[in-house]
């Protein structure tokens, strides 16, 4: 019969620590540790990277815990860590709720003429944009 293996406890600095409390998920913290130790020599500081887990986990509060990130793909190689470096509000999807870009406002104003509408209203584009949602989950 083979023995065991004993698993050995990586130690961790009292400031992970502090993210780890922080983070919504406590999944795999040696993986986590190594990247979060990556980052710090990358020259990005332990209390960033603890209110970005604050910003992540505040996000978060009131939807399904199931799309959570693993802690060490927040703070792994694609860096979505830096998504919270503010605070922000995520859509139940789990993704950030995106805001109005350019080329957004182009197809509010294309839809804006050709309903034959006005000079620009916020009111208004707040109602193409809610009929453009309803229309596309009728569709689906």
């Amino acid at each position: 019969m083979c023995a065991r293996k004993a698993k050995t406890r990586t130690p961790t600095l009292p400031p992970f620590e502090l993210f780890w409390q922080e983070y919504p998920s406590h999944i795999d913290k040696r993986r986590s540790y190594g990247y979060w130790k990556a980052r710090l020599v990358e020259g990005i500081t332990s209390d960033q990277l603890t209110a970005c887990a604050g910003n992540y986990a505040a996000a978060l509060r009131g939807e399904d815990q199931r799309y959570t990130m693993h802690p060490a793909t927040f703070l792994g190689p694609g860096r979505r860590w830096e998504e919270f470096l503010e605070a922000k509000k995520l859509g139940s999807n789990g993704h950030k709720i995106p805001q109005r870009d350019k080329k957004s406002q182009g197809w509010i104003d294309l839809i804006r003429q050709e309903m034959g509408m006005g000079p620009q209203c916020q009111e208004d584009d707040k109602t193409i944009e809610t009929t453009i949602v309803e229309e596309s989950r009728e569709q689906v």
